[in-house]
């Protein structure tokens, strides 16, 4: 047997503690920056909040509307003698802790963890797994197979549905989930999942002979499946935002200045800077014993700091960025917003489209037509009927499409192929399919449903 050296090239994965910071402040929804800044306050003695000046004050008060409250009334309990409710769990937490409880790679729980970062509210993937992996920060990437199968695991994790492309598959994910768990039989599973696939309206309609003859199969079995799917949750995160406490913290306000629509930073979080008091009996007292301690403890307050205002930084300058483009949305309404996708953003700021995906998700902006989370602003584009070089956005055709269906004869509600055909009258050309898909998105159920609503 030959013993000897030999050399080996091998590349790893370089993210850093820094970057995965970075990335989790840059991505926090504002309720869960706010608690992480009032957690780090109390783990770090090298933090502190800063006090606002009066005017700052202020002007705070009146970007949340309290001046409203003062014109009818004042009253002198402050601030901290309330007894605030702590928030619910959020669903990116919850799938976290699930992934902190499997033995698995470092690689694969990182790619787990993006992957969780690109889900929406509805803890729906609406970018591809090609896109995710396209934007994976690290300069060696995994294959697609390994974001395949990263997927495929995280869909595994409760609620069941997680991590599905669109309604349909967060039913078929359930069903899979009751077979895993043996809670139904393999027939019943295959004829469910072939009923919401091809025939559910057929079911809405009730046409179980036209069913049993279809599906080639007897009564028991046709309620066998039908009993399962009365029983699936096409919502399974709603349970993530309790509908009594259901309210957002706006973290951007546009407003017209001087003619031009302009967005600015509303902080809901304390300003956190370097406790310099601390800061400087640590440099006069510190023994070589503590020195090591307690110079990570006044880094890791450095970086926190830095990651907080990265994270508002870019906040604002995507917002300028969409407040710029949008500008015809906040002069007229919805039926004016324009094609905007994260990769023009993100080439104009030259960031990565991954960071413009994350900063937008979960932040909300306020305006005087509502509020409005910045995701929404970004739609992809559809050429007007008739005018090959003009371009409408998907949420425009939405907006249209909704006002059509709430303005139908309940009694005669409009096919998505009728609807297809009005939408082109109005200058805009959308398949039916489209049609079905952004009618779905829109939470409206097809014709033959709301007939009976």
């Amino acid at each position: 047997m030959l013993i000897g050296l030999s050399l080996k090239q091998t590349q790893k994965l370089a993210l850093t503690p820094q970057l995965q910071q970075a990335l989790k402040i840059l991505q926090l929804p504002t309720q869960e920056l706010i608690q992480e800044i009032s957690t780090q306050l109390q783990e770090n003695p090298f933090l502190t909040a800063e006090e606002s000046s009066s005017e700052e004050q202020e002007a705070e008060r009146e970007d949340k509307g309290e001046l409203l409250w003062e014109s009818g009334f004042r009253t002198e309990v402050e601030e901290e003698d309330w007894d605030w409710e702590e928030a619910p769990q959020s669903l990116t937490s919850y799938l976290l802790e699930q992934l902190s409880c499997l033995k698995i790679s470092l690689e694969e729980s990182l790619r787990v963890q993006w992957i969780i970062g690109a889900l929406d509210s509805r803890g729906l993937l609406t970018e591809s797994i090609e896109e995710i992996k396209d934007s994976f920060p690290a300069e060696n990437n995994f294959s697609l197979e390994d974001w395949k199968s990263s997927l495929h695991l995280l869909q595994t994790f409760d609620p069941a549905g997680i991590g599905a492309r669109d309604c349909l598959e967060v039913l078929s994910l359930q069903i899979n989930t009751l077979l895993l768990r043996k809670e139904i039989e393999k027939s019943t599973a295959d004829l469910a999942l072939r009923i919401i696939e091809s025939y559910l309206e057929q079911v809405a309609r009730r046409q179980v002979e036209k069913l049993k003859k279809t599906l080639d199969c007897n009564e028991q079995e046709l309620e066998e499946a039908l009993y399962v799917i009365s029983h699936l949750d096409p919502r399974p995160t709603s349970r993530f935002s309790n509908p009594e406490i259901n309210f957002v913290l706006p973290e951007i306000k546009v407003e017209k200045v001087k003619g031009k629509w302009k967005p600015k930073l509303i902080r809901n979080a304390p300003k956190i800077s370097l406790n310099r008091m601390y800061a400087d009996a640590f440099s006069s007292t510190q023994t070589e014993r503590d020195t090591k301690i307690w110079q990570g403890r006044l880094e890791e307050a450095r970086q926190f700091i830095k990651s907080v205002e990265q994270r508002q930084t870019t906040l604002l300058n995507v917002s300028e960025l969409i407040v710029n483009r949008q500008r015809d949305f906040f002069e007229t309404g919805p039926e004016k917003l324009k094609p905007l996708v994260l990769r023009e953003i993100a080439d104009e700021l030259g960031i990565h489209e991954s960071t413009v995906s994350r900063i937008t998700t979960g932040k909300y902006l306020i305006c005087s037509r509502g509020t409005f989370e910045l995701k929404y602003f970004f739609s992809s584009s559809h050429f007007a009927a008739g005018k090959s070089d003009e371009e409408v956005s998907a949420s425009a055709i939405k907006a249209e499409l909704k006002k059509i269906i709430l303005g139908e004869n309940p009694a005669k509600p409009l096919s998505d192929a009728k609807l297809s055909q009005l939408l082109e009258q109005k200058g805009f050309t959308v398949a039916r399919r489209t049609v079905a898909k952004y009618r779905e998105a829109l939470g409206l159920p097809p014709a033959s449903l709301r007939k009976r609503c």
